[in-house]
């Protein structure tokens, strides 16, 4: 005997298991599959039961006063050490180890109908990893570890240096103490003497230059540079250096060493900073370089290891569609996808430098994603999953794209704001491996809109499926987050004057109740006659503390609303282990269903349910 099966005279006319596939609403209403649902809201399955979806629960006080537009967990060598977030008007940067929120004084002018994309990039000697913030509005800026402040990314002009890593000892002019290492290929300075290791430059007057060198072998003592005529920061340490000095004259560059100075000087460069970088609506990095989308169709990038060489033949117009590009990613050893608003193209690497670093072939004709923020990458490498300008939901994975969730699109589709399909953005929970969408509904003010699409998981047999949702604050920003000390992913809020960073791990919305139910799909009546349902058996796990829900029936007689007639609601206690919770009913149709309806003060555990009527025991049609 099935499940919950338990009389001659209530046989069980329908039943419903774990709702695995989400919501299969809008393709075929009759014939919603048993581990399926007809409507939902705010529900996601976890650990084997589906339970009200999570909420939010504040990281910290700090309030950014202005909108969240992007935030990133930027990895600090083997630590995930840092949290990146842009709003509106300024960077911020939230040191885990620290616990504490810090204005990087980086000033935007970003909009609320802009995305803003954050992307991280290493290299360097020692390698450091650097955050890149995409807005559509400012130069590309960037900050890392160590720096005090976010700054403008430069483009600089070509080498003023002759000879500036020291093969020989050609171009330079050395003073007293000064002498060419031939073995290591550097100039040494000793002790006794501040005469000057000097070469002219040829630089301009009244232009700013960035003056970079590396001192080792140091003990004491300070170096100290000077171009154009104006003298930078004396050092003393060894490191690698780089400083903008902004000249006054044309005189040499010189460095001048304290007369206990007693280091080497090596790796010298003089360069024009000669613009900002460009305007970045997207950017990724594809190899060992940054690329990005800088207008409607151009796709520029960036010289190997670096972010101050981006030369104007490093430029790809991708015009061969009249579609504008949307977004650009990494995709693995493929390279980068660029996804247009008609399709999606590849881009990989040739090996070759400068304007040949990249082959471009179209992948695909298909309706590509809404903006940039609309696209998560699942994972290091992995899939891109995306929401179109309509809500329809794509997974594409280099050689294929399918689309994921079509049972919740009519829900979606019905109510999202498509002239504000540049709010949407997503973020991918890799623990769940859940993708969490949000967009703004007609009519509303701000984006509250919420779809939960869970990824399949074949290790465990759980296919891809959706459930929508709502948020009960204006949540417009989040990141995936790695380090273990925060412990869960991050989304930020624009509600005014509570600007704020929170963790998914919350029972409500940081204060606000989160409702939340189900409903499951029509199971017709034998031969179609009018039957009265007698009962309902909710099979949902209880335990001290976990309140209560509401269960009803569901029926139709003509099919003329897809969510048909709900009855009157019968409380179940979830705190009490009876041995059967068997709720009456009294409501009449000729299809018949279940839902049930709680909010985030009780916690909801739940299996399966099962429909009784006072009909003969034989099957009825099939439920799909």
């Amino acid at each position: 005997m099935a499940i919950g099966a338990s009389s001659k005279t209530e046989p069980i006319l329908g039943e419903w298991g774990l709702p695995i596939r989400g919501m299969a609403r809008g393709i075929n209403d009759l014939a919603i599959p048993k581990d399926a649902l007809l409507d939902a809201l705010n529900v996601e399955i976890i650990d084997g039961t589906l339970r009200g979806r999570r909420g939010l629960t504040a990281l910290s006080s700090q309030l950014f006063a202005t909108r969240p537009m992007g935030a990133l967990n930027l990895w600090q060598n083997v630590t995930a050490g840092f949290i990146v977030l842009a709003t509106t008007a300024k960077i911020w940067t939230y040191d885990i180890v620290a616990a504490g929120w810090t204005d990087r004084l980086g000033t935007l002018t970003g909009d609320a109908d802009k995305p803003t994309r954050i992307t991280q990039f290493a290299f360097g000697s020692p390698t450091v990893t650097r955050a890149y913030i995409a807005n559509g509005v400012d130069a590309l800026r960037t900050w890392k570890p160590g720096d005090a402040t976010a700054s403008t990314v430069k483009i600089l002009g070509e080498e003023k240096v002759t000879n500036g890593l020291f093969v020989s000892s050609a171009g330079w002019t050395l003073g007293a103490n000064w002498a060419f290492d031939t073995t290591n290929e550097e100039m040494d300075h000793t002790t006794g003497s501040t005469a000057t290791l000097s070469q002219n430059a040829n630089v301009a007057n009244a232009k700013t230059y960035r003056v970079k060198f590396t001192v080792r072998n140091r003990t004491a003592g300070t170096l100290t540079p000077t171009v154009g005529g104006v003298a930078g920061t004396a050092v003393s340490t060894n490191n690698n250096f780089s400083e903008d000095i902004l000249t006054t004259g044309t005189g040499n560059l010189i460095f001048t060493p304290s007369s206990t100075f007693d280091g080497s000087v090596d790796d010298v460069s003089v360069r024009e900073v000669s613009a900002d970088a460009p305007i970045f609506r997207d950017i990724t990095v594809a190899g060992d370089r940054l690329v990005g989308l800088v207008s409607s169709h151009d796709i520029r990038w960036f010289e190997p290891l670096s972010d101050e060489e981006a030369p104007a033949s490093n430029v790809r117009v991708l015009a061969d569609t009249p579609a504008p590009t949307i977004a650009i990613r990494n995709l693995g050893n493929l390279g980068i996808v660029v996804y247009k608003k008609d399709g999606a193209w590849l881009g990989e690497l040739t090996g070759f430098e400068g304007a040949r670093a990249f082959r471009w072939t179209r992948l695909i004709s298909v309706e590509g994603p809404a903006c940039p923020t609309a696209l998560v990458e699942a994972g290091d490498g992995g899939p891109h999953v995306y929401m179109t300008d309509t809500g329809r939901v794509a997974m594409f994975q280099g050689s294929n794209l399918k689309w994921i969730g079509d049972g919740s699109w009519a829900v979606v589709k019905g109510e999202i704001d498509q002239t504000k399909s540049n709010r949407i953005w997503g973020v991918y929970k890799p623990a769940e491996r859940q993708v969490w969408f949000t967009y703004q509904r007609t009519g509303q003010s701000d984006v509250d809109g919420l779809l939960i699409v869970q990824l399949e998981r074949k290790d465990v047999g759980l296919p891809a499926a959706s459930y929508p949702g709502r948020w009960y604050k204006t949540v417009t920003a989040g990141c995936t987050v790695y380090d273990s000390a925060i412990g869960q992913d991050l989304v930020f809020t624009a509600n005014s004057g509570a600007e704020k960073a929170y963790k998914m791990t919350g029972t409500d919305d940081a204060g606000s109740a989160i409702t939340s139910y189900i409903q499951t799909g029509y199971v017709p009546a034998p031969m179609l006659e009018s039957l009265r349902v007698l009962s309902i058996e909710p099979f949902l796990e209880r335990a001290a503390g976990y309140s209560t829900l509401t269960v009803k029936a569901v029926t139709s007689n003509v099919l003329n609303t897809v969510l048909g007639t709900l009855s009157s609601g019968t409380s179940v206690d979830l705190t009490a282990t009876p041995i059967k919770t068997v709720v009456g009913v009294d409501a009449r149709g000729r299809f018949l269903g279940a839902r049930l309806e709680w909010t985030s003060a009780a916690t909801v555990r739940y299996r399966g349910i099962t429909v009784r009527a006072p009909v003969a025991a034989q099957a009825g049609p099939s439920q799909g």
